[in-house]
């Protein structure tokens, strides 16, 4: 609900961790079908039954992963999903948002609350916004004002207005990725999400409900992402010799991104991103190709090159002036079946982050009840929530 960007902090590194560990990652959300279930109310009516849940903590979404050894079978899936609560302030018709974390690792394993606390977790997150003084640390506070039909979002230049869509009797159909976000095409930064195979066919019961989110941002957005402690996740930038950089490379050249951190079972794993300039790239094409390495090492980025570009994503690369504290940022395109979201690379606080930009416009997102939820993890073999 409202900060989608948090949720999705995975995607938005922009490194290819799959390739270590073979993980397909996923956005959040559901099923296909939910989205022409049935025609969406839009009005006071659905923005009351939105409060009566929301209020309630009755507002999901949930993702999976699955990693697969060398012969592609799936040896272990882990699942995350986070509840939503609107909590109502002192001032009338404002809330606060207030939401929990819960992971699931398969084949054994029960959902359990993600405590957000550094000695618990051994990591800290922290998000920064980009404001006209600069990036500065989210507080992790979303305030939302209702006006009976729709929300303005403090902070995020963006009004969001629910819709309700009854999903009773409809068939779950399964997703891949996993989730329960309904839609398809992708939009911003979310992957194209497709049918797949339900492991227990499955059908939504009475009172299942599917929250369409219509976000109408009137400006750009743009965060960084950043951990710290023992387990945190950390990235590094190089040049094409391994070196570190303590700026954003030059328009042209080959670098890489590195990644280390740990998996949901604990287990230490790092990465390397090999950007290699594309020659001969029209303008508005994409003009990098990106290849996997072990690490950024030296050795390692070389060998990346030589290999040449078979099987290489390509994306493009651009520098952007924000036009907010000075700050430009390094724009990463991705497209995939006519779909693309942005990331960024920028240096804050003489460290090197990445993030992701939320282009001014229109924007869709979706949320289950529990009901549905439970629907949909059941139709794709994996508990319910607890």
């Amino acid at each position: 609900m409202f900060t989608k960007r948090k949720f999705r902090r995975t995607a938005e590194l922009g490194i290819a961790v799959s390739a270590v560990l073979a993980i397909t990652l996923v956005g959040c959300g559901g099923s296909k079908s939910s989205a022409s279930a049935g025609a969406a109310i839009v009005n006071s009516s659905a923005m009351s039954a939105f409060l009566a849940d929301a209020k309630a903590g009755n507002t999901w979404e949930w993702s999976a992963n699955q990693m697969m050894n060398a012969s592609a079978v799936v040896v272990s899936t882990s699942a995350f999903a986070r509840k939503s609560t609107l909590v109502p302030t002192a001032t009338a018709d404002t809330y606060t948002v207030s939401k929990a974390s819960y992971s699931i690792n398969l084949p054994s394993g029960a959902w359990a609350l993600q405590a957000n606390v550094p000695a618990a977790s051994g990591v800290t997150d922290t998000i920064y916004n980009l404001t006209a003084a600069g990036w500065v640390v989210d507080s992790g506070v979303t305030t939302a004002v209702s006006n009976g039909t729709s929300f303005s979002i403090t902070g995020q230049s963006t009004t969001m207005t629910p819709s309700t869509t009854d999903l009773f009797g409809k068939p779950v159909v399964c997703t891949s990725p996993m989730s329960s976000d309904p839609v398809g095409p992708a939009t911003n930064n979310r992957p194209a999400i497709t049918s797949a195979t339900c492991a227990v066919p499955t059908s939504y019961p009475a009172g299942a409900v599917l929250y369409t989110q219509t976000n109408v941002q009137s400006a750009d957005l743009y965060y960084l992402w950043s951990q710290t402690g023992v387990k945190a996740t950390t990235q590094t930038l190089t040049d094409s010799a391994g070196i570190a950089l303590t700026a954003l490379p030059a328009a042209g050249a080959t670098f890489c991104v590195g990644t280390a951190g740990f998996d949901t079972a604990g287990i230490a794993y790092s990465s390397g991103q090999v950007y290699v300039p594309i020659a001969g790239a029209v303008a508005g094409a994409d003009n990098y190709g990106v290849r996997y390495a072990p690490s950024c090492a030296a050795a390692d980025i070389t060998a990346a090159v030589n290999a040449g570009a078979l099987g290489q994503q390509t994306v493009l690369l651009a520098y952007k002036a924000t036009g907010l504290g000075g700050v430009t940022v390094l724009t990463q395109k991705t497209t995939q079946v006519g779909n693309s979201w942005t990331y960024i690379l920028a240096f804050n606080a003489a460290k090197f982050m990445t993030g992701s930009m939320q282009a001014a416009g229109t924007n869709i997102w979706y949320e289950v009840n529990k009901l549905a939820a439970n629907a949909q993890l059941t139709a794709h073999g994996i508990p319910v929530l607890p």
